[in-house]
């Protein structure tokens, strides 16, 4: 395991599941990819929500997103949210741009969340924000951590961007 130092956020308290039923409610923050520069998405009563660089997914199924991370070996976690404010068609709202250049995965996450704080670059920041706030009721991992820890690598924004730039020019 790497050193501590290297992390943005740890923590050793979630679960491991394998049935992705419990994703049918609730509202949940998604973290893909999480030991690099994490992916992320949003779901609400088993409607998952993402703006990626190849277009936005809304009201897909949630299962079928656990799945092929558990297929594809990626790891994954999600975090059930404590909010109540949250519907489907406001995040149907918040999801409207794809990924670009100069924006993020983060951007309709925070926007849903009300966490529209500048502060807030990376996902470390917004899970700092939602602890603070006491949102975070539970963390569940896929089947392909093995470590006992989830961990969030230290990047900031400029790395998330010139990730971001990478991958739309070679599409």
């Amino acid at each position: 395991m790497k050193e501590a130092l290297n992390y943005s956020w740890s923590t050793k308290q979630f679960t491991i599941e394998q049935n992705p039923h419990f994703l049918e409610m609730g509202v949940f923050l998604w973290i893909f990819d999480w030991d690099a520069i994490p992916h992320l998405g949003m779901s609400k009563d088993g409607k998952y929500f993402s703006s990626t660089i190849r277009g936005i997914q809304k009201n897909e199924d949630s299962k079928k997103f656990w799945r092929l991370a558990e297929f594809k070996n990626t790891p994954l976690f999600v975090m059930l949210l404590n909010t109540e404010n949250i519907n489907l068609i406001e995040l149907d709202r918040c999801f409207q741009t794809s990924i670009s250049v100069r924006t993020t995965c983060l951007e309709p996450i925070k926007l849903a969340l009300s966490v529209q704080d500048g502060a807030i670059e990376i996902v470390s920041d917004l899970i700092k924000i939602l602890s603070d706030r006491k949102c975070i009721s539970q963390v569940i991992a896929n089947s392909i951590n093995s470590e006992g820890t989830i961990f969030l690598n230290r990047y900031n924004k400029a790395d998330v961007l010139a990730l971001i730039h990478h991958k739309i020019a070679a599409l």
